[in-house]
């Protein structure tokens, strides 16, 4: 049986350069559009003044767009992009913020390394990690790294089973999070439900290298957010090769 994967991402227009539009074509290069593992992609603006990009994307790639009230959370818009991501019966859902850049064919990279590495022990997983250990795991022929759930930083790839999704989305509207300020980031609230509901595990596992680059240079919780990027990253032509047996 061939496992499938929906793609979630939250958009804001932030200028002049549209993140959105290189983001899809990174996509498109690395073949998600054409791949039979793809169950849909869903786009969601976070109340953008100007939807512009956001319009363009639905009239060039096929996805899904959704459209928020301004001034909304990040947590809002990613929460009401996974609704719709649960809605294509994937078994897998990749979360993806909108400013990165995806390795060669993307999602047979992620399927080969989650069936390489995938245990109950692990809920999330970091398809980005901006912390040098990566980089050195890399340099050590790893192909993972244990990412501790404390120093969780930076919600740019991600990668939760389905019915972790539907848990994350019932906590998420029963919690002060349905309320958070447009400020918060989406990580601090997957780091919360977490906690919450996988109070023995305490770690979540990252791919190394990372399978997707973080570009964005202008953040989208509009205040200056220290920029960051892969430290371990094999471009967009590198792909995933399965371990051994």
């Amino acid at each position: 049986m061939t496992t499938t994967f929906a793609l979630a991402m939250s958009t804001v227009d932030r200028g002049p350069v549209n993140y959105l539009g290189q983001t899809l074509a990174s996509l498109g290069r690395g073949g998600v559009f054409a791949s039979p593992l793809t169950a849909g992609v869903v786009v969601a603006d976070g109340g953008s003044t100007d939807a512009t990009s956001l319009t363009r994307a639905r009239g060039t790639w096929p996805v899904t767009s959704l459209y928020g009230r301004q001034g909304q959370s990040a947590p809002t818009t990613a929460i009401q992009a996974l609704e719709s991501a649960i809605g294509h019966e994937a078994e897998w859902i990749i979360w993806l913020e909108d400013d990165v850049l995806v390795c060669g064919a993307f999602l047979e990279s992620v399927d080969g390394w989650l069936t390489d590495h995938a245990t109950p022990d692990y809920r999330l997983y970091a398809l980005y990690c901006p912390y040098p250990e990566v980089r050195r795991a890399w340099q050590a022929h790893a192909t993972s790294w244990r990412y501790p759930l404390a120093a969780f930083y930076g919600s740019q790839a991600l990668v939760l089973r389905r019915e972790d999704v539907r848990s994350l989305i019932t906590y998420f509207w029963a919690s002060p999070w349905r309320e958070a300020p447009s400020s918060q980031g989406f990580d601090l609230c997957l780091r919360d439900w977490h906690r919450q509901v996988y109070p023995g595990l305490d770690a979540m596992l990252a791919t190394v290298p990372c399978l997707v680059n973080h570009v964005g240079h202008v953040s989208a919780l509009g205040h200056d957010a220290v920029f960051h990027t892969a430290p371990a990253w094999g471009g967009e032509d590198w792909s995933y090769q399965r371990l051994p047996c």
